[in-house]
Formats: C-alpha cells, sequence, structure tokens
C-alpha cells in the first residue's frame, strides 16, 4: 500500500505542480535557535549586567526574537519561503547583535551572551539552509533562470546602495565610534577583525549577485551557484548590520550624544548593505522548473 505522502507526491506530479521539499528539521533547529535567543535576554551577559537591564536593548531583542518565530513558525503553517527568509535575516540581525560582545572578548561572559550567541547561530544557519532547499536547490531551482529585464536597472541600483553601505560600513572600522576608541582597538583588534572579514567576503558575494543580473545561466548548477550567492550576499549583509546596530541600540536614546562618526558610519552603512542586498535579492526574477509529465493512473 503507498504511503499517504507518496500518494500526494504522485498527484502533484500529476498535476504539474512542483513538490515541496520536506524542511522541517531545518526550521526546527531555527526555532530553538530563535528560542534560546528569547531566554537569553534574561540571565547575566556580561559581568553584572543583563540585557533586559537596558530598556532599548530588551525592545530590540523581543522585537526580533517574537517576529523571527512569528515567521518561522508562519512558513512552517503555510510553507511559504518567503516567511523562511524572513526568519532567517530577522536572525541573522539577532546573531550579530548578540556576537558584539563575543568578538570584543570572552572574559566576563555569562549565559545570557552565550545563549544568545548560539540562538543566532543556529537559527540563522537553520532558516538559511531551510530556505536555500525550499528555492535554489530544490524543485524551483532545477532549470536555468533568465535575468528579467525590467528588474535589471532595479536590482543593479540595489547592489549599488549595498555597495555604498559596505564602504562605509569599512570606513567605520577605523573611525572612532566612542571617544578615543573604534571597532578596530577596543579591547584588541577581534572585533575590528570580524567587521574587515564580513566586509571582504560581502564584495564577492555582491559581484555574484550583480553576476545574476546581467548573465543567463546556461545550466543548472551555473544558476544555483547564482541563487546561493545572492542568499550569501543578504546574510552577510544582515550579520553585518546586527553589529553595526548594536552601539546604537545601547546607546539609545540617552547616550546619543557620546557616539562618534564610527558608530553613525557602521549604522547607516549597514542599514544600506541589508537593504540592498535584500531587495536585490528578493526582486529577482523567479525561477520555475518545467512541469512534470502526466502520468497515467494505476
Amino acid at each position: 500500500m503507498r504511503s499517504v505522502r507518496g500518494f500526494a507526491c504522485e498527484r502533484s506530479m500529476t498535476r504539474g505542480e512542483k513538490e515541496v521539499p520536506d524542511v522541517t528539521e531545518g526550521k526546527l533547529v531555527a526555532a530553538v535557535g530563535i528560542a534560546l535567543s528569547f531566554v537569553a535576554i534574561w540571565p547575566k551577559a556580561i559581568f553584572d549586567f543583563n540585557w533586559s537591564e537596558d530598556g532599548t536593548a530588551l525592545a530590540w531583542l523581543l522585537i526580533l526574537t517574537i517576529l523571527a518565530m512569528g515567521a518561522i513558525v508562519g512558513s512552517v503553517a503555510l510553507r511559504s519561503p518567503g516567511l523562511t527568509l524572513t526568519a532567517a535575516a530577522l536572525s541573522l540581525l539577532i546573531w550579530g547583535f548578540y556576537g558584539w560582545w563575543v568578538a570584543v572578548s570572552t572574559e566576563g561572559l555569562g549565559p545570557g551572551a552565550w545563549l544568545g550567541f548560539a540562538g543566532g547561530m543556529f537559527a540563522s544557519i537553520g532558516a538559511i539552509a531551510a530556505y536555500s532547499r525550499e528555492t535554489v536547490l530544490g524543485p524551483a531551482g532545477q532549470s536555468p533562470a533568465a535575468p528579467a529585464a525590467t528588474a535589471g536597472p532595479v536590482r543593479l541600483l540595489a547592489l549599488a546602495v549595498a555597495a555604498v553601505g559596505l564602504a562605509l560600513s569599512f570606513v567605520a572600522i577605523w573611525a572612532d565610534f566612542v571617544e578615543g576608541r573604534s571597532y578596530w582597538n577596543i579591547n584588541g583588534k577581534s572585533l575590528g577583525i570580524v567587521l574587515l572579514l564580513l566586509c571582504l567576503v560581502a564584495v564577492p558575494l555582491l559581484a555574484v549577485s550583480a553576476a545574476s543580473i546581467v548573465a543567463t545561466p546556461r545550466s543548472v548548477a551555473v544558476s544555483r551557484a547564482l541563487g546561493l550567492g545572492g542568499i550569501g550576499a543578504v546574510a552577510v549583509g544582515m550579520l553585518l548590520a546586527g553589529f553595526l546596530f548594536f552601539t546604537v541600540v545601547l546607546s539609545a536614546f540617552n547616550g546619543f550624544g557620546d557616539l562618534k562618526s564610527g558608530a553613525w558610519l557602521g549604522f547607516v552603512g549597514g542599514i544600506l548593505v541589508a537593504a540592498g542586498t535584500a531587495f536585490a535579492f528578493l526582486s529577482r526574477g523567479s525561477v520555475s522548473s518545467p512541469a512534470a509529465p502526466a502520468r497515467a493512473p494505476g
């Protein structure tokens, strides 16, 4: 006797529909990671400080984690890749925010820092893996996709915005974000190295995203590589923004006067690179797979 799952797949193929891959495991990992990030708000994060003591940090983390959990639950219930990508983007912002202190120094870090960092990492990886399987690595990516002519100029403009944001983020590494401190020289150079690596990794990913606009893939492998490059550009942009938002979020609103050019350059740069990469990826031409031939029942 055929299983219900097998019968459903056969019916989908008979109708010429695309079978949606089962990515429940990846989404479950993402949900667990988001839950850990939520719990991390209240334990001690560094020395005697926890995130819930700062009203802006508390609000920021609550908004991100609640929206991310809603998106991942919605993606399971509605089988919506768009909601999976939303959960991934929010999780990357969470990962970058929690990762700021981990990148600066591991000294004095408590469970609030480690739970948040691990949760953001698991949520990001799980959601990105699930989205990739739902789209470019799944049935939707089984035929090469031609770039949409009407979306080309818009996507190039979005990538140009992302490139400007990346340049601002790069400059922000060495400019002071508070008096006498830059991201490069705060407690050593570990945070600066992390930010520099993210900026350097973003450059080829932006180039791949640009190539996907002007080039017509002639094989499934090339099409999938370009798609993964676009996903990677969004991921790096969101993660970089998560790091660069940290200083401004913790300084809001009474501490804005203490912030220097590095903090504001990084904040604006993070917004531009995250928004630019996301818009360029979301406005790409849709990828469709050829309909499967109808099979005779029986």
